[in-house]
């Protein structure tokens, strides 16, 4: 299956909720951290959309949900374009 994200078709604005907590850990210092998502959607009538979950790479030793001077904005431009084409897409962070 071969899924064409374009971002000329949405017809609304893409809406992105930042940090949104979805859970806690703890990390390698023994601390609690929050876990956190960005959400990205099209404000609109519809209800029932697809969802993706974008989780970045870096081996629970790096990397991050949004822009990074490493990975730029990959996973910001990711998520606009999937919500675009009427996804709902979450880009997460996890424990590191």
């Amino acid at each position: 299956v071969v899924l064409r994200l374009d971002f000329a078709v949405a017809q609304g604005t893409v809406l992105v909720e930042s940090n949104l907590v979805y859970g806690a850990a703890v990390d390698y210092t023994g601390s609690n951290v929050s876990l956190t998502l960005d959400a990205y959607y099209v404000n609109g009538p519809q209800t029932n959309r697809p969802v993706v979950i974008l989780t970045h790479g870096g081996g629970f030793g790096g990397g991050d949900k949004g822009y990074t001077p490493a990975q730029g904005n990959f996973y910001p431009d990711m998520a606009t374009a999937f919500a675009s084409n009427g996804f709902v897409a979450f880009s997460i962070n996890y424990r590191l």
